[in-house]
């Protein structure tokens, strides 16, 4: 009853009130440090809630070590990035130039193919046309004098070749000389302007494909140089002898380069560039 009287005081109600309220409830120490974000707050929660001066110079220590650790990591790392980002320039910058390099030496490689290819059969189809043990010839003894010129004036003879064979005692005979000559010669210079491609390009070849184009080649001299002898010679054996280098030896050469060239333009291997 007393109590109720007093309290009816003002200044017995607020002193009641202050004695009576409850004192404010004291943080955890790791409640407050985990809620710290920068290093101000940590510290003054250390002072406010009694942490001593060891325990601020580690947690001081702490927040500056992690806070170096990360920007020599973070430095470390962008640094190993660029690095890394360099190497990879510099490993496609040599891609790109060896794959320019082979690209260049496949089409260079193509075009002198292409190129000892045809020259190949220029002058087997001429070596072919003169160690033929069949050849035809217009019979000139059968032709009046205006058909003879019309056949002369047609052929490879020079006006003065003609002349020759006009006068001749055995028109044939002389005309199948002659004629043979200029063939044998015609050859020749196919065969050469073949060779010396060759020879010229053979390093942008691959070994093995350059040996069967020379080896061809050396073929093709000896059945000219035999069909020659045997002409002069007037000995058939040697005719016989080139005819059939050209069909016993250079024609499965020749089917076995053919083959090559083919597996090459469909992309398969036949031996690694010269």
């Amino acid at each position: 009853m007393a109590i109720r009287c007093a309290m009816g005081s003002p200044v017995i109600a607020k002193r009641w009130e202050v004695e009576t309220s409850a004192p404010p409830a004291r943080p955890s120490m790791g409640v407050g440090v985990a809620s710290m974000q920068t290093i101000g707050e940590v510290l003054t929660g250390l002072l406010v809630y009694g942490g001593g001066p060891t325990a601020v110079a580690y947690l001081v220590f702490r927040f500056l070590a992690e806070r170096w650790i990360e920007s020599k990591f973070a430095a470390q790392l962008e640094t190993e990035r660029h690095e890394h980002q360099k190497e990879l320039q510099e490993l496609k910058k040599k891609l790109d130039s060896e794959l320019s390099k082979i690209i260049k030496l496949q089409d260079r490689e193509f075009s002198v193919l292409g190129e000892a290819w045809g020259l190949l059969h220029d002058a087997l189809g001429k070596l072919n046309a003169i160690v033929a043990m069949f050849q035809e010839f217009p019979d000139l003894s059968r032709l009046t004098d205006e058909q003879l010129r019309g056949v002369l004036g047609s052929s490879k003879l020079s006006d003065a070749h003609q002349e020759e064979v006009r006068v001749a005692q055995d028109r044939n005979k002389r005309y199948q000389e002659l004629l043979f000559w200029y063939d044998l010669h015609s050859a020749k210079t196919a065969w050469s302007r073949y060779r010396d491609y060759i020879n010229k390009n053979d390093i942008f070849l691959r070994s093995e494909l350059s040996d069967s184009f020379k080896k061809i080649n050396g073929l093709m001299w000896n059945a000219l140089v035999s069909r020659q002898v045997g002409q002069e010679a007037n000995d058939v054996k040697f005719w016989v002898e080139a005819s059939q280098t050209t069909h016993d030896e250079i024609q499965p050469l020749l089917d076995e380069l053919r083959n090559k060239v083919r597996k090459l333009l469909r992309g398969d291997e036949v031996g690694e560039p010269a």
